[in-house]
Parts: structure tokens; sequence; C-alpha cells
């Protein structure tokens, strides 16, 4: 099996800090195309903030793809993904965590979102849309490429 090693760098909306914080390695099963080394990047959540969060900012003729998600509410909140500007396409429908729980789409060799339907679409932004107050904290994985 193929293998591919990243280095987790984190990310505090949208504010670059170069230091390598742990590592992340992608096995791939027959078949599968993983992303080259270098170019998976990672964001760090952590906002109160209700309403939507742009958490990877558009560029112009680029997609973005998730490849890994770790979201905890410590007050109970919805949180939904959207891709695009305000209003945008839902990636992730609604879904209401109680306090002191979250979720795992583990990071993998294929995208969690990927395809027409569920892309972000190129030159739109990736954005976490919280229906609460409660803090939200996570990590998520992403490419952003043409």
């Amino acid at each position: 099996m193929a293998s591919e090693q990243f280095d987790r760098v984190a990310v505090a909306l949208g504010t670059l800090n170069t230091n390598v914080v742990a590592n992340a390695t992608v096995t791939a099963r027959p078949g599968q195309i993983v992303p080259s080394a270098g170019t998976l990047a990672s964001v760090t959540v952590n906002t109160t903030t209700s309403g939507q969060n742009i958490l990877v900012a558009g560029v112009a003729s680029q997609a973005v793809r998730l490849y890994g998600l770790e979201l905890w509410a410590n007050g109970s909140n919805g949180i939904s993904i959207l891709s695009g500007t305000t209003g945008g396409t839902t990636l992730w429908p609604l879904h209401n965590y109680l306090a002191n729980s979250g979720v795992i789409l583990d990071l993998r060799a294929d995208p969690w979102f990927t395809g027409t339907a569920l892309a972000a679409a190129a030159s739109n932004a990736f954005i976490l849309d919280l229906t609460g107050s409660g803090q939200v904290t996570g990590i998520l994985y992403y490419t952003q490429a043409p």
C-alpha cells in the first residue's frame, strides 16, 4: 500500500502558524489517489460565533476538498457545512449537538466531500454554519486545487 506523510500546521481562522504540530499519515487502498505530500493543509477551528464562519476562503478556479474533520461542541449547537457565500450550497445538512459532543470524519485518501453534488465548487469558500453561540473547536484537513 502507498502511504504519504503530511505535516500538520495549525491555522487560527486564516492566520498561518508555520510551526509543525504533528504528522498525519494517509494510507491509500489499491486504485486510490493520495494527495501529494505538502498539499494537505489544516485549519484549527475555535469559535463561538453564531452564523457563518469561513474556514477556508475561496480562491479563483480552485476547489476545496475535505479529507478529515473533527468538531466538538462545548455547548449545545447546530452545525452545518456550506460551500460558497452567504446562504451557499449545503454540503452537510444541519446536525444538532448536545454540550460536550462532536463528530469525527477520519483522515482518509478519498475526500469526504467530492463530486458535483458535494465538492466545494471552484472559487467557493468552505463555511461552518452554527445555530448557537456555544464554543465549537476542532480541525479540518483539506486541499485547495483546480
